[in-house]
């Protein structure tokens, strides 16, 4: 997130990043991650956006 400063600035809200390789820091995501893997099992469909890739609403 190259921006994060930018972000905790406009919206009040720290940013915080986990070190690398100390899984302990990354708790509550990681509990996350696997309840939404239990949640969507398998791969879901992928379905191509209506108005096609790319393009935008004018």
């Amino acid at each position: 997130m190259a921006s994060h400063h930018a972000f905790t600035l406009a919206t009040d809200v720290p940013v915080y990043f986990c070190d690398p390789a100390s899984p302990w820091q990354r708790g509550s995501n990681e509990n996350t991650n696997g309840l939404l893997r239990q949640y969507f099992q398998g791969n879901p469909p992928v379905r191509p956006h209506p108005r096609g890739p790319g393009r935008r609403r004018r």
